[in-house]
């Protein structure tokens, strides 16, 4: 695998910086972030770089399948699952010993955010932190003041509870797929 970027007028793809199984990107100003699962389960990295590839750091290492990269402020947040989640999708209790977590972009201690396992990515906003947790589906917010609640529940999620979901927000309302539907629910 490898991150890759392309001008916007087209033209040759320029290799940024090789990685085993990325996942997700991140832009922040001149900065790039991105997070590899690796091949060996818990060896996943989020990796920090300028957008023409120089300057390359590691932010974070022995994650298990780091995903769904988001900033807010001085902090990059991604969700990783616990060991016990990455074989055969297994649902067991170790599952929800990691959720989502926070790191500063300037490298620092990871903090935890969420312990409930998050499916797909998820949207900041002054609020909190909503996602998409997947035992059982509901889109949950964590705030802040390290609270959580549940937004809405029972949804069915497009693919099932393992799948890497979408939730999006245009500033007023989120956006996820359910079934074989899109719903809209204002904030």
């Amino acid at each position: 695998g490898s991150i890759d970027r392309v001008p916007k007028e087209g033209g040759a793809s320029e290799r940024l910086a090789s990685a085993l199984q990325p996942t997700s990107l991140a832009i922040r100003g001149t900065d790039l972030f991105w997070s590899d699962r690796a091949v060996v389960v818990t060896d996943g990295t989020i990796h920090r770089s300028a957008l023409d590839g120089s300057a390359a750091s590691v932010l974070v290492t022995s994650l298990t399948q780091p995903a769904s990269l988001a900033i807010d402020g001085d902090h990059l947040y991604f969700r990783s699952n616990g060991s016990g989640c990455a074989f055969g999708g297994n649902r067991s209790p170790e599952c929800f010993d990691m959720g989502i977590q926070r790191v500063p972009i300037d490298g620092g201690a990871v903090e935890p955010i969420s312990t409930n396992l998050a499916g797909g990515d998820f949207v900041i906003t002054g609020d909190g932190l909503y996602f998409l947790a997947t035992s059982p589906p509901r889109i949950v917010l964590a705030s802040p003041d390290g609270s959580e609640r549940e937004v809405t529940g029972n949804l069915v999620l497009q693919g099932g509870i393992t799948n890497d979901g979408s939730l999006r927000t245009d500033g007023a309302a989120l956006y996820w797929a359910d079934g074989d539907k899109v719903l809209r629910m204002p904030f």
